[in-house]
């Protein structure tokens, strides 16, 4: 009866022991981390990439809205020229020089209606404020005065 109680807790100890390692242990292959697709897409391909890309464009009322990225990839959709970016800046300045400064990984800009879209660790600048979220959407609801930022 002693042997088979031992022979028992080696045993269970054994299967503890395993679980252990296969829990904590064991380097795992699924821990690989997938790429954003913005990513994949301006990695991927080698057709209109640009570096150091920047528009600048200023509004009736004197307010103005500056991009900048380090990577860009030009693309159209029906003839409107959409720009995929990666390591972005902007900055809106309104009426009253008051900036609003955003960074993020990636955005998507429409060349068309100035709306941008920031993903991957974006962070708002405004006044005193810093705000961080994981995608912004700067959209302008007429070219003139109008300003609407969907989180």
């Amino acid at each position: 009866m002693k042997k088979f109680l031992q022979l028992l807790l080696f045993i269970i100890s054994l299967i503890i022991a395993l679980l252990f390692y296969l829990n904590y242990l064991k380097d795992d292959k699924k821990t690989v981390q997938e790429l954003p697709t913005e990513q994949k897409s301006i990695s991927n391909t080698k057709n209109n990439l640009i570096k150091n890309l920047k528009y600048d464009v200023r509004f009736e009322d004197n307010s103005q809205y500056t991009i900048n990225a380090d990577l860009s990839e030009l693309t159209y959709e029906d003839e409107i020229e959409i720009v995929k970016m990666q390591t972005v800046s902007a900055k809106f300045t309104n009426a009253d020089k008051v900036p609003l400064i955003i960074k993020s990984n990636f955005a998507t800009y429409n060349n068309s209606t100035y709306n941008s879209s920031f993903s991957n660790q974006v962070t708002i600048e405004y006044m005193d404020n810093i705000i961080k979220s994981e995608n912004l959407d700067l959209i302008f609801l007429n070219r003139l005065y109008g300003l609407n930022i969907k989180f």
